[in-house]
């Protein structure tokens, strides 16, 4: 330790060691101790309150009645318009029920119209495309009656022209073939001729 710190630990200790002593006494049992203060102003004034009603009920009796009476009045007042207002909305109930009720008539029909006019109108349809498939139906019909018709009539035409050129080629070939033959006989006679002579 340097000479400082030395010092300043001199220099600490006897405080130190002043403030860690402790003092102990005991508290006196035999003086009295004093009262808790009592608070009775709240008393004070309640009670000043109920004497100034009570004061003011007993010297204006009138007018406590009129208060009793109108108290009464406005209560029935209240009550005839609790009924009128229960009787009110009963009424305006019953009346918006009835208009449901009417709405949902009107929009029922309406709604029923709509069905049957789609119905008629899908008959409608069904008609027509019925209409359309016969009247296509017959046509394709009597078209392919036509085209048979034609068609046989151009095969026999077809097969009548057939049949006759092949008899010319027949014809045709078999002339040539003839040439052949009749050049061939005119070669053995020739043959004959000189083998003759």
């Amino acid at each position: 330790m340097n000479m400082f710190t030395q010092r300043a630990s001199r220099s600490l200790s006897p405080i130190v060691r002043r403030s860690a002593r402790t003092y102990t006494t005991k508290p006196a049992s035999d003086v009295p101790q004093p009262p808790p203060p009592s608070n009775k102003t709240w008393l004070f004034v309640t009670g000043a309150a109920a004497v100034a009603g009570g004061y003011w009920y007993y010297t204006q009796p009138d007018e406590a009645k009129a208060l009793e009476a109108k108290a009464r009045k406005d209560q029935e007042a209240v009550k005839a318009r609790a009924y009128e207002l229960k009787d009110a909305t009963a009424a305006r109930a019953e009346d918006a029920k009835k208009q449901a009720q009417l709405k949902y008539n009107e929009l029922d029909g309406k709604a029923r119209a709509q069905v049957d006019d789609a119905r008629k109108s899908i008959d409608g349809i069904g008609k027509d495309a019925q209409a359309k498939y016969d009247s296509l139906k017959g046509n394709a019909e009597k078209t392919w009656e036509e085209t048979k018709r034609e068609t046989e009539h151009l095969y026999n035409e077809a097969r009548g022209k057939t049949d006759s050129g092949a008899e010319e080629a027949k014809k045709g070939w078999f002339s040539w073939l003839g040439w052949g033959k009749a050049k061939a006989q005119d070669a053995k006679d020739e043959v004959k001729r000189v083998a003759d002579k």
